[in-house]
């Protein structure tokens, strides 16, 4: 892997759980970002770990979750948050690295 993609992957760990990123009271069970984001975390988790081959499960689940809760937005006419765009490009990347 060339050096300017693991800097790109590098970056977007340093930001996808920073406090101005993640989506208000995400880490709480009963939030409804609560699943997209662990999955993205296992992802980095995944990544950071070597096992790389589990990775492709949960840029699958992470889409899927995406797609869900801006269904459920659009209906509610709520406004969909930044973070789901940010990880959608994360998603991509990593859909790339393998």
């Amino acid at each position: 892997m060339n050096n300017k993609f693991r800097d790109k992957i590098d970056s977007f760990h340093q930001n996808l759980n920073h406090r101005d990123s993640v989506p208000e009271r995400c880490y709480r069970r009963n939030n409804m970002n609560y699943r997209l984001v662990c999955y993205v975390n296992n992802i980095i988790a995944l990544y950071l770990s070597s096992y790389f081959d589990a990775i492709p499960i949960f840029i699958n689940r992470a889409f899927k979750e995406i797609i869900f809760l801006k269904k459920i937005l659009k209906e509610n006419k709520r406004k969909i948050p930044p973070y789901y765009n940010f990880v959608s490009e994360y998603l991509k990347l990593m859909a790339d690295f393998r």
